[in-house]
Parts: structure tokens; sequence; C-alpha cells
């Protein structure tokens, strides 16, 4: 895996920062989340259901589908590398797009196989490049959906192209959508792909229970598709069976049933993206117009020397997005309104002092 950069190589874990790296939530957990792992708690020394069952019972309600549709895993990173295992006897290749969460790229090469970067095209997919690489092969095609780091989205009709291509090929195309919640209500059902597999289209939807849930640290995520395709991943669960722990169980079925709270959340959130996006275009910025709870932030001349500055001098934590090979920008977390005045601060403060 020489080249792909480590997700968080530097930044410190020092809980005192203002931690606008990670896309997490400022809002914290629900209230039923939080007293149900308050009462739990002394259940902790014994192992988890294996089979994640009650879980599993909540998010097939709350989609619509059937049980034996849903895999649950210790959030979405764990389900992509399982996924990446399962299926790389099955087809020739992975298919991944430039400028993106890199741990698509890691899991496949830890998978051993083989694959191929699409370029972007701005801060957006280019599908029509996708499509036709995606038509080459068999290929495992994962896809951030908003994009992490643009916040950027692909609308249904175009993801129904690309799902056809990807099966016409003998393909399989796996969307993480960990930040639907953030999306617009008008656009949301028009943004994601479980609807599609609601129909039977051959996809792999993966959502989490890390960003407007509110439980990154309890790690729980799942994914949702055709029983043949959560099936094959169970082939791979078996060899690790309680990757999921007690409490992360317990707060997830709590939080899936307030919907509530993350509606609250997610308006909140909506609301304050609006005003930083705003404010940072009177800064004669160029903000990319998101979908997420993050805004890609630039051009700046030297996006390290910011997030160093921003790191060092104000206890600030945002992400240079070079990285994801976009030189020249920083991605932010929309947090809520004190935290993101102390950033507009800071980050004001720095523009002048180093330009």
């Amino acid at each position: 895996m020489s080249g792909l950069p480590a997700l968080n190589a530097g930044f410190p874990t020092d809980l005192s920062y203002l931690r606008l790296h990670l896309n997490e939530s400022p809002y914290g957990m629900c209230d039923g989340a939080r007293r149900i792992i308050e009462a739990r708690l002394g259940d902790a020394s014994y192992y988890p259901d294996s089979d994640c069952a009650d879980l599993r019972h909540a998010i097939s309600a709350a989609h619509g589908i059937s049980y034996d549709m849903v895999m649950v895993g210790s959030g979405i990173d764990h389900l992509v590398l399982e996924i990446a295992l399962a299926f790389r006897d099955k087809v020739s290749g992975g298919l991944v797009t430039a400028s993106t969460y890199p741990a698509y790229a890691m899991s496949l090469s830890a998978a051993g196989m083989p694959f191929l970067v699409v370029p972007a095209r701005k801060f957006a997919i280019d599908t029509d490049l996708l499509i036709s690489a995606a038509l080459s092969s068999p290929r495992l095609v994962f896809l951030c959906n908003p994009h992490n780091p643009s916040g950027t989205v692909i609308e249904k009709s175009t993801m129904a192209d690309i799902c056809a291509t990807t099966a016409r090929a003998g393909g399989v195309l796996v969307v993480d959508e960990a930040y639907s919640e953030y999306v617009t209500r008008t656009r949301r059902e028009d943004c994601s792909v479980i609807g599609l597999v609601r129909a039977g289209w051959p996809i792999l939807a993966l959502r989490t229970f890390s960003k407007a849930y509110g439980l990154a640290g309890l790690r729980v995520g799942y994914a949702v598709a055709a029983r043949a395709l959560i099936d094959r991943i169970r082939g791979v669960r078996n060899a690790t069976p309680f990757m999921v722990n007690r409490l992360a169980l317990d707060a997830a079925r709590a939080s899936i049933a307030d919907r509530a709270f993350v509606e609250r959340v997610s308006d909140e959130t909506r609301a304050n993206r609006s005003y930083l996006s705003e404010w940072l275009s009177r800064l004669q910025l160029a903000p990319v117009a998101s979908e997420a709870n993050f805004i890609l932030v630039g051009p700046l001349p030297d996006s390290g020397g910011v997030t160093e500055h921003l790191r060092d001098e104000y206890r600030i934590l945002v992400r240079d997005v070079a990285q994801f090979g976009l030189p020249g920008y920083i991605r932010v977390t929309v947090s809520d309104g004190e935290k993101m005045d102390r950033f507009m601060s800071c980050f004001q403060t720095l523009l002048t002092t180093v330009g």
C-alpha cells in the first residue's frame, strides 16, 4: 500500500483541540442512546450478538427492506475492507475515483486487488469517464455520495446509469452514503441509492452512525444490499464474528429510532453550512457548494501551511486535502455556532497575517 496516505497521521488526539478535520458531529448522541449506554455498561463483560439481530431489524424497518438485506459492521471502513475481501475472486479488479477518501484504495490494495483510478472533474466525479471505465471489465466500483471531500452529489438517475453499466460488465457498485442525512430534504431521496436497492439493483449502499447520529467513537455502520451480496460478505465476516461491540449496537438501535433528533442535527448543520459558505465567499474564497457536513475551502496559496498554523497557533484542526490530490484546499467540518465563530475569527486573522 505504499504511496497511499495515512489518513490521520500528524493530527493530535487531545480532545481539547477544536476538531474540524474528521467531520464529527458537535451535537453528540441522542438522549435515548446516552441512556441505554449508561444502563447497559454492566453488560460490557459479555460478548455481543454476533448476528446484530436487533439492530438489523431496526435498520430494515427504517428503510422498508427485509432483514436479510442488512449487514452491520464496525463503521464503514470495516465494511469497505470486508467487501473488498469478499469480492476479490468475483471481479477482475477495483475502480475508484481520484481526490476522495483513500480508504477505498487502501482496502482494495490490502485485498490484493488491482484497481483503476478515474480522474476527478473539478470537484465532482467525472461520471462519463467512470461509466467508460466500468464497462471495460467486471470491477468492484467504489463511490462516495455525497462526495468526500467536496460535498457534491450524483443524482439517482445518473447513479442508475453507473449501476447498469457496472452490472452489465459483471461488476458490483458500492456507494458510501456516510453523509446522506445532511443532504437538503427535498433532494435526499434522489441522492440515495437505497431506493434502487429496494427495486432490485445490484448495489451495496453503505451508511454510518458516526456522522449525524453522533456515535463516531462507538464505530458502527451498515450495508444494505440484495441478500446474495450480503451473504457473500457474511462469508468473510465469519472469521471475525464479534466485530461490533454491545454498547454500539444498543446505542445505534436507539439512535435510528429517534428521527426527530437526527433531523434537528441535519437542519442546524445545513443552516451553519450556509452561514459559513457565505462568509467564506465574502473573503474572496471559492467554497464548493456542499451537501455534507463539511465545506471544501480554497484556493489558498499554501493549504499545508494554513493547516499547520491553525493547529499550532490556534489549536484548530482542519484537513489539508492535498493528500486527496487537491493542493491549495482545506476541508472544514461544519460545527455549531460557537465553534464556527472561533474558526472564522482565527482563520480570518491567519489570512490577514500570513496571506
